[in-house]
Formats: structure tokens, sequence, C-alpha cells
């Protein structure tokens, strides 16, 4: 899963200058809520897969439902990044329970571990089968 944040665009004399900027966030203070994408996801089918899915505000009474997602997530794991799966059942268990806390975890887990490697190998790659 991937969590983006905004930033002001660099300083231009265009109108466009204080338009926002997507930027992938450091997850260890991201709070994962209301984060956009740009309208074209072919640059990046999995971080628009995973915003169709996790994106917007995390209610309680949501949390059991990322569940499927996160199983599919482990089950598509790339074979270069052996504690994917686990991570994502992991996380799709918390789910199960409704343990937002944990959920928000094995993501942030998740990230920390791959994110950065994922986008430098993987970014515009078509999505696993099972996605």
């Amino acid at each position: 899963m991937l969590a983006v944040g905004c930033t002001k665009a660099p300083q231009d004399t265009s109108a466009a200058s204080s338009a926002l900027v997507i930027k992938e966030a450091d997850l260890g203070n991201a709070d994962f809520r209301g984060a956009a994408l740009k309208p074209d996801t072919t640059d990046a089918p999995l971080r628009h897969w995973m915003q169709q899915r996790f994106g917007g505000p995390w209610p309680a009474t949501r949390i059991t439902q990322y569940a499927p997602a996160l199983r599919a997530l482990g089950v598509s794991a790339p074979a270069d990044m052996p504690n994917w799966s686990s991570i994502a059942e992991d996380g799709a268990k918390a789910a199960d329970i409704g343990d937002e806390q944990a959920v928000r975890a094995a993501c942030r887990m998740c990230h920390q571990s791959y994110q950065t490697l994922y986008a430098q190998t993987r970014r515009a790659q078509a999505l696993p089968a099972g996605l």
C-alpha cells in the first residue's frame, strides 16, 4: 500500500505555481487519509490499485473490508520481496478483527521494507495476476 502526500510546487511565474504536486510520503508519519492520485494511472498501476482500495478516510466500520485486498496483495508478492506476503497476511488478519492500528502497522512495515525497491524496479509494471 502506498500513501502519497502533497507539497507546494516549485515557485515559478506561471498560474500553476500554486498547484499541488503529488509526492510519495514517509510512511512513518503518514495517516493514510485523503490522498489523491494523478488521473493518469499508467505510470504506477499498483499505486492506483491501492488508492482505489485503501485511499480516503478509514472509518472503523470499514476496516474489515480491507482484508480481501490485503490477501490479494499477499498472493501477488514479488519473489525478491520475501516478507511481502506475510506482512500482507498479518494486515489481513488484523482487518478481519477490525484492528485498525495493526492494519496500519502492517501497511507501514511493508512500505518501509519495499516501497523504494518496488518504485525503482516495477513502478510502471502491469499489475500482477490476481489484482
